[in-house]
């Protein structure tokens, strides 16, 4: 009987490690998933995306054209290329960069035929191929962790003009489901949703310790910097607008 209690006992206390252990490794797993789909699994990004937001993909990058400035833009880390066409679609210059080989392909495919301004190519954020101070506006949509290394920055700074506008929207604050009551099913869908960008890490934290780290980051470098909460229908979205300090001015 001793023996049985002390078993429970241990199993009581290994219980926490287990859950913990199962959640790290399904965490490992569909963050593996995720990164496949900018490699080997990149035919299925746009379905996958669609699905895992519930639909909201689109309006969630959308969130970062609403404050380009007009002129010359540079989008890094451009996906698919769905954001380079709406941005040409109004009749601005659009380049684009993207590390991944799978990605640049999609992209050029979707914009061969497109009579816009839009120069594709495989680059990394980490070296722009392009000269000083040419864009007004940089754009980047749910970038990985090298759109915040200062190699990355100090190359933004470089290639946006004076007064230029650097946007990034590295993720969803929360996802807070429809408010009407009636829509049953699309709450219950953006749950899931929500606990899959929880699992991955793609929703970002609420904590601010990170925000003024980053700003303070951002202004040694000559920027000056807002962080901001985008309110949508079914979610918010987490917006970083950083200007370009203009010496003349």
């Amino acid at each position: 009987m001793y023996y049985l209690k002390k078993t429970q006992t241990v199993q009581k206390k290994n219980l926490p490690n287990l859950m913990r252990n199962n959640n790290l490794t399904l965490n490992r797993l569909l963050h593996s998933f995720f990164e496949s789909l900018y490699t080997d699994l990149s035919w299925a990004y746009d379905a996958v995306a669609w699905l895992s937001s519930m639909g909201q993909w689109r309006s969630w990058q959308r969130t970062g054209l609403d404050v380009l400035p007009p002129g010359r833009s540079l989008e890094i880390g451009f996906g698919t290329g769905h954001m380079i066409e709406e941005r040409a679609s109004k009749g601005f210059f659009v380049a684009g960069v993207d590390i991944s080989p799978q990605m640049t392909r999609i992209a050029r495919k979707r914009h061969h035929k497109s009579d816009h301004s839009i120069l594709i190519a495989q680059a990394s954020g980490l070296q722009l191929p392009f000269p000083n101070t040419v864009f007004t506006s940089v754009l980047s949509t749910f970038p990985s962790e090298y759109i915040f290394k200062n190699e990355t920055l100090e190359e933004i700074e470089r290639v946006l003009i004076p007064g230029g506008k650097m946007v990034i929207i590295p993720g969803v604050q929360k996802i807070t489901g429809p408010g009407s009551r009636g829509k049953i099913l699309l709450r219950l869908l953006d749950k899931i949703s929500a606990l899959l960008y929880s699992l991955t890490g793609q929703e970002t934290r609420p904590d601010m310790d990170w925000k003024e780290n980053l700003i303070e980051k951002l202004e040694s470098i000559g920027f000056s910097t807002s962080i901001e909460n985008v309110r949508l229908e079914r979610s918010i979205v987490l917006r970083i607008v950083a200007q370009k300090v203009d010496p003349s001015s």
